[in-house]
């Protein structure tokens, strides 16, 4: 699965850690507004959704793509937050570089 990370924006919440946005490579398809999660060291995707009231008047989510097969998902899942890690090493390194003062 070619992924490739878009951007990301920090955001802190609860659970929340920010929000993604991918690139399938082969398919040229673009997912924007991917919640990334993170609880006692487990991280997951919620993918994007909007929100609706319940008949109780409580807040439901009704999620505008889903995953035919559970394990289309984690592949998914796992195939994006190991692009998300390389993606944020090298933002990292991209920053060190701009704050290295070089000497002639």
């Amino acid at each position: 699965m070619n992924i490739k990370i878009i951007s990301f924006d920090p955001y802190r919440g609860k659970t929340m850690q920010g929000f993604l946005s991918v690139r399938f490579t082969e398919a040229g398809l673009e997912i924007r507004d991917i919640a990334v999660h993170q609880k006692n060291g487990s991280r997951w995707l919620q993918l994007p959704a909007k929100p609706y009231r319940k008949r109780d008047g409580g807040k439901g989510w009704s999620y505008i793509l889903n995953f035919h097969k559970k394990e289309q998902y984690n592949k998914f899942q796992e195939a994006t937050l190991k692009a998300l890690d390389a993606f944020q090493r090298q933002d990292r390194r991209n920053a060190n570089d701009a704050n290295t003062t070089h000497r002639p």
